[in-house]
């Protein structure tokens, strides 16, 4: 008796990867998320890497600089956004 383990489709691990490379989280948080081993994704990153072509490869690495900077932005964004309703409430009550 063959003892291979579960089969995950294409779909997922592209998912999975995306989750990887282009939003940067961390192995533990998609294993966590999506309830797959960390050794499982370690392995499929590694595979995923090795086919991939280095013009890919670069072209999702200055993706993900894009990403982390949006996020950087929007929280920013969110920071003067509440220092606005503080103020906006304060200059209310006077």
């Amino acid at each position: 008796m063959s003892n291979r383990g579960k089969r995950y489709s294409a779909e997922l691990k592209d998912e999975v990867f995306h989750d990887l490379v282009v939003e940067g989280k961390s192995i533990q948080a998609v294993s966590e998320a999506y309830g797959i081993g960390t050794q499982t994704l370690y392995h499929w990153r590694r595979s995923h890497h090795s086919s991939v072509s280095s013009d890919e490869r670069s072209e999702l690495e200055v993706l993900g600089g894009e990403h982390e900077q949006l996020q950087r932005s929007y929280r920013e964004l969110e920071q003067e956004r509440d220092i606005l309703k503080k103020a906006v409430g304060y200059f209310a009550k006077k």
